[in-house]
């Protein structure tokens, strides 16, 4: 008996993965909510809750975006701190 698939494994097998994970790591570094990306992606977030269980790939994409985020703004800050006007 073979596995059901799921979204992640079709966007495997479309060859989209790579690309949906580029979008949830560049969402995460926004501010877009789970229920932007998953509006965006076409998910429930419920989907996408039980997607980021099962495929540790998703919530590295949302943890790598989410440290590019606070890296842009620590850098702002420091900029800001030393007396940069832009």
């Amino acid at each position: 008996m073979s596995k059901k698939k799921d979204t992640y494994d079709m966007w495997v097998e479309t060859k989209v993965v790579k690309s949906k994970l580029d979008y949830i790591k560049a969402a995460a570094a926004t501010f877009y909510t789970q229920k932007q990306m998953c509006e965006d992606l076409g998910l429930t977030e419920q989907t996408f809750v039980n997607l980021k269980k099962k495929h540790p790939e998703i919530q590295k994409a949302i943890n790598d975006g989410e440290a590019l985020l606070l890296n842009d703004l620590f850098s702002s800050l420091k900029r800001k701190a030393t007396g940069f006007k832009e």
